[in-house]
């Protein structure tokens, strides 16, 4: 191989390495933002009154409680206990 060879491929090699220390760089800036993005939505849904890692659960309880209200809600007045008071 000529010198013309290795340098092409030191070359290449260089031009990689910088490639990959700018992609390495845009991915950790793009992780804080993921994170700082992460911090805001769980301190909004703490507002709330939930905790972020319970917030699934919430969200199962909400569906429950809405599916409940729809049903009671499509109930005549007469038919429901405690003198046909609806819970809405």
């Amino acid at each position: 191989m000529s010198n013309v060879d290795y340098t092409a491929r030191i070359n290449n090699a260089k031009a990689a390495v910088e490639k990959m220390k700018t992609d390495q760089i845009k991915a950790e800036q793009n992780k804080e933002n993921l994170e700082k993005r992460e911090a805001e939505y769980n301190a909004e849904i703490k507002t709330m009154g939930v905790n972020p890692d319970e917030l699934n659960k919430a969200i199962e309880q909400l569906d429950i409680d809405a599916d409940l209200l729809m049903i009671e809600n499509m109930i005549p007045a007469e038919y429901l206990p405690q003198s046909g008071e609806r819970n809405a």
